[in-house]
């Protein structure tokens, strides 16, 4: 279990992880998410994904939604972009590609997406992608804010037409999950 990987190096109270070996756990951040990713039972899998992700916060990686920042760099910075990048293989690897050349420049706002299509395709449902993401950041040291959201969160026409309450309730499922695993 991921909570067992990381015993010696967080501590829980009440709930919150404290982190006692930041640089322990970069460590070992490989070993904890590929077993966390491949765990053949959801509900455990599900668990493992949590703890990351909560270890992960508590490292520094900061689930954030880029609303202020948009705000902000548009009435500072007219033209002010972020680059929105949506990855649908290798998610952990990729995101720790992508980190370690941000702090190499000096990158501080990145945005991580995945369509609902892509969740589809690439069987990365928005818990596992958000963790995923997240666990990167943490192995490369990256420190700030995350930005994860849904891409193309939108009603398919033809699911529509057959059968409207099933795609409208389909979508309103997918962002709630979405929203729960921290997607802004």
């Amino acid at each position: 279990m991921a909570t067992e990987i990381f015993q010696d190096l967080v501590e829980l109270k009440n709930d919150t992880v404290f982190v006692k070996d930041k640089q322990g756990i970069r460590n070992l951040m490989d070993t904890a998410i590929y077993d966390a990713v491949f765990e053949a039972d959801e509900e455990k899998k599900r668990a493992k994904l949590i703890f990351i992700k909560e270890v992960a916060k508590a490292c520094g990686g900061v689930p954030s939604s880029i609303q202020g920042l948009y705000e902000e760099m548009g009435r500072q910075y007219p033209g002010f972009t972020v680059p929105a990048i949506n990855i649908r293989g290798l998610t952990y690897d990729v995101a720790r590609a992508i980190f370690r050349k941000a702090l190499q420049m000096n990158v501080g706002a990145l945005i991580f997406e995945i369509a609902r299509s892509e969740i589809g395709y690439t069987k990365q449902r928005p818990l596992e992608y958000a963790t995923v993401v997240l666990a990167a950041a943490v192995r490369e040291g990256f420190e700030g804010p995350v930005f994860v959201q849904g891409d193309h969160f939108q009603l398919v026409r033809r699911y529509f037409l057959d059968n409207p309450g099933a795609e409208t309730d389909y979508i309103k499922g997918l962002i709630a999950e979405a929203v729960e695993a921290e997607f802004y």
